[in-house]
């Protein structure tokens, strides 16, 4: 197999889906509630939830005064970062955005309503997660990270995982999102350095909001990083995962969720075919 014929596009990445995932794992991390409870089950550091929101009737009974000033709220079963609100401070009878505009009360209230039908998740009806705002590591805020930054560390059967940093950046609006602007950074995962970046489609070697140096750059914790997503696939039994994991800062390594289905973008941002025949080596295994 040559490097270009391992790279894995939409079609192939679905079957390999079906090669790793049974139909029951893949319902489980589908359900990010259900998830974030079976990995904190089994001792898995996961992200604080401040509320669960089921149906209407939790929605009137939530009080704004019971939220905290920066949080986050997203759809059971969204993907892509559909249906995600980011507020990061309290603005008079409602809250500031990521780009500083007011949102008041009764905005969250319908965004909330739209997450509870569905809207965001393409379902009859969906369930809200509510989640405190997260500030990062240190040194990832020395990146340039003016969000939180996740790192996506992708398993696929024995071989070693990818993993990559993404980074929001001013265009992405401070979400990790690559497709909304934001800057992948490909992870040695044995030492924690960064090795590549891309924005976009072009590799760069600077982050482009504020010119700092990325590539040779260090990121915390990563064995801990490693480590916490693997044992994360284990517990949801998938084979092909991609899991999603941030460092706050008082660093801990916490898993955000777990995709049966995920994107592609990694084999662009590491330079790494996804099928790459890479062996998972000793380090993985202890």
């Amino acid at each position: 197999m040559t490097r270009w014929a391992s790279v894995v596009g939409m079609n192939r990445r679905n079957a390999i889906v079906h090669q790793h995932n049974d139909s029951r794992s893949i319902h489980l991390v589908n359900d990010k509630i259900a998830t974030k409870e079976l990995l904190a089950e089994h001792g898995v550091a996961v992200v604080p939830t401040v509320a669960v929101l089921r149906d209407r009737l939790d929605l009137r009974q939530l009080r704004a005064c019971e939220l905290p000033d920066e949080w986050v709220a997203k759809p059971a079963r969204g993907a892509g970062g559909c249906g995600i609100i980011v507020l990061v401070g309290r603005d008079g009878d409602g809250w500031l955005d990521t780009g500083g505009r007011h949102v008041s009360r009764r905005e969250v209230g319908e965004h909330l309503a739209e997450v509870l039908s569905g809207q965001h998740s393409g379902r009859s009806a969906d369930e809200a997660i509510i989640e405190p705002r997260l500030s990062p590591a240190p040194e990832l805020t020395e990146l340039g990270a003016i969000g939180l930054p996740d790192l996506r560390v992708l398993h696929v059967g024995e071989q070693d995982p990818l993993v990559m940093l993404r980074l929001p950046t001013e265009r992405s609006g401070g979400r990790a999102n690559l497709h909304q602007g934001g800057v992948g950074l490909a992870i040695d995962p044995r030492r924690g350095r960064v090795v590549r970046a891309v924005c976009g489609r072009h590799e760069i070697l600077d982050h482009p909001d504020t010119g700092r140096r990325l590539v040779g750059e260090r990121v915390p914790e990563i064995g801990r990083v490693v480590e916490t997503a693997a044992a994360a696939v284990a517990i949801t039994g998938l084979g092909f995962a991609g899991v999603d994991v941030v460092i706050d800062d008082r660093r801990r390594v916490m898993v955000l969720e777990v995709n049966a289905r995920p994107g592609l973008q990694i084999q662009q941002v590491c330079d790494t075919p996804l099928l790459s025949g890479r062996r998972r080596s000793s380090w993985a295994r202890r």
